[in-house]
């Protein structure tokens, strides 16, 4: 059976980051935990939530960085006649 809530060390080796790193995220509240008194405690299914988050966020910034950078080249995506799959 699957624990509901996981400390730092847990969470860190889910993540795959430093156990510090993951403090560091804690502080500027960059990660969703769960402080009880002096400990800090991780939902895995949140943590699986947040990362599922992080990795779309990540894929959609290179969508459009990539988009931004050919129409910089002077690519017009409304009068070009060629199909515009490449960029998928």
């Amino acid at each position: 059976m699957n624990k509901l809530i996981i400390n730092a060390k847990e969470a860190s080796k889910i993540l795959g980051i430093n156990y510090w790193k993951l403090l560091e995220l804690v502080k500027a509240k960059k990660i969703p935990h769960i402080k009880v008194g002096n400990r800090i405690l991780f939902r895995e299914e949140t943590l699986e939530k947040w990362l599922a988050q992080k990795e779309k966020q990540s894929v959609e910034r290179d969508y459009k960085q990539k988009i931004t950078g050919i129409k910089k080249l002077g690519f017009d995506f409304n009068k070009d006649k060629y199909n515009n799959n490449f960029l998928k």
